[in-house]
């Protein structure tokens, strides 16, 4: 398996892509790099999944969609509701225009994807908005927005809840393994490296 990491839009937000043989997925297209095609390799792009529905995670699903149309597109129903919201994702404030997204997979938590020899797990995880999910597969855990190298969440976007955020965070190191960490914006980092640091945040 091969994770591909691609720095996309003004905010600079991490798109991932992940790769087994012939078939892949991408994670958070906030915006579209010529590389990211890998149709002309033959590869299958099994889903295109998003974290949460902020347009510099989305922002680039259109342009991926008719690349890869048998991509099925995957978000929580908690965040379905302000998904083609231009004032709720924020797309109106930097002047982003794009079509509304249509999902084909609307998650609650606990799915187990199918994909390669491992599967994409499912974690609901809100606090940064309420439908907030991380990806897990095999050893590789995507957050989106929750959790950063040495940083956490916003909680002061709509939807945003600290309280709920703290229990996603306390989620992951229940997960009992020391799990890579591909975050939405940053470096990339692992569970055992942040978890002193966010036990040690004042309010949590």
């Amino acid at each position: 398996m091969e994770v591909k990491r691609f720095v996309v839009g003004e905010i600079q937000t991490n798109c991932y892509a992940v790769i087994e043989k012939d078939e892949l997925f991408f994670i958070d297209p906030g915006g579209f790099v010529r590389d990211m095609d890998f149709g002309c390799k033959g590869i299958k792009c099994r889903y295109i999944l998003l974290t949460h529905n902020h347009y510099d995670h989305i922002a680039g699903v259109e342009k991926l969609k008719s690349l890869y149309p048998e991509a099925e597109i995957a978000v929580h129903e908690n965040d379905l509701s302000g998904l083609n919201d231009p004032e709720y994702n924020g797309a109106s404030l930097f002047g982003v225009n794009f079509n509304p997204i249509k999902p084909a997979l609307i998650l609650k938590g606990g799915e187990k994807l199918t994909f390669g020899r491992f599967g994409i797990k499912v974690f609901h995880t809100p606090g940064h908005t309420e439908g907030s999910v991380s990806f897990l597969v095999e050893n590789c855990l995507f957050t989106g927005d929750t959790l950063f190298r040495r940083g956490v969440g916003r909680c002061d976007l709509p939807s945003g809840d600290w309280g709920k955020l703290t229990r996603s965070l306390k989620s992951y190191y229940d997960m009992g393994k020391n799990y890579k960490v591909f975050p939405g914006h940053g470096d990339y980092t692992d569970l055992e490296s942040e978890r002193n640091f966010v036990l040690s945040l004042d309010s949590f």
